[in-house]
């Protein structure tokens, strides 16, 4: 690896960063091993042990490396979740509710077998929120609409699946204020389910709860599938 010759700290830290960050998601330090240490870095890469220091710092915090106490430090994941977010945030609406298909029929199969009592309360008044903004045409609907189906997710209780929710929750808006357009066949399609999956939820019916999911969203995919240029 070499470096420019870079006199502003914080670019050497950043620069650094990036550095050690193509390192992990090349292969050259696959998952479990370990990576050289400060002082080879700072041989290596002819930047002070600081800056190596705090360039590793930022990439423990972003989940690619984990520092253990007496042993050093080893690429926890190469999974480069800067470049899963940037990718997140330029994907296509389609892409986007693709993927929240999938993540939308596990949620609300694991909310039916998982949900508590707080967690139906939650539900019961982010499904009024939602219904409400829709009726009136509100101009949050697509903010509470993400939410209603975030709520969803959190009542898996699967901090995992929370997580990964979370990464798409703002694109998710976007994407629901884009296709604005086309929220009356949306709506027309779906309309009824959002309360018949809290219901399904709260029932306990793992396989209704996900069935129900699936027909909110695949109409929409439907018609954005159908509305894209045909190649050829």
């Amino acid at each position: 690896m070499s470096l420019p010759n870079l006199s502003d700290k914080r670019t050497r830290v950043s620069i650094v960063g990036d550095a050690l960050r193509a390192q992990i998601t090349a292969g050259t330090w696959p998952v479990g091993s370990q990576i050289p240490t400060e002082l080879e870095l700072t041989a290596e890469l002819g930047v002070s042990r600081t800056t190596v220091r705090e360039a590793i710092r930022g990439l423990v915090q972003s989940g690619l490396l984990e520092a253990r106490q007496g042993a050093g430090t080893f690429v926890l994941s190469d999974v480069d979740t800067h470049a899963l977010i940037t990718g997140i945030g330029l994907a296509s609406s389609r892409h986007v509710f693709e993927v929240q298909f999938a993540l939308d029929s596990q949620a609300a199969r694991l909310a039916a077998e998982h949900r508590t009592e707080d967690d139906l309360d939650r539900l019961d008044e982010a499904l009024a929120l939602r219904d409400d903004a829709e009726a009136r045409d509100l101009p949050d609907f697509a903010t509470l609409d993400a939410a209603f189906h975030r709520t969803v997710a959190r009542a898996a209780n699967n901090p995992v699946l929370l997580d990964l929710y979370g990464l798409f929750s703002g694109r998710l808006i976007v994407g629901l204020q884009s296709v604005k357009s086309l929220r009356p066949f949306h709506n027309q399609a779906a309309a009824p389910r959002h309360g018949e999956l809290v219901h399904a939820i709260r029932a306990g019916d793992p396989d209704d709860s996900e069935a129900i999911a699936r027909r909110i969203i695949a109409p929409l995919i439907t018609e954005l599938r159908a509305r894209e240029p045909r190649e050829g």
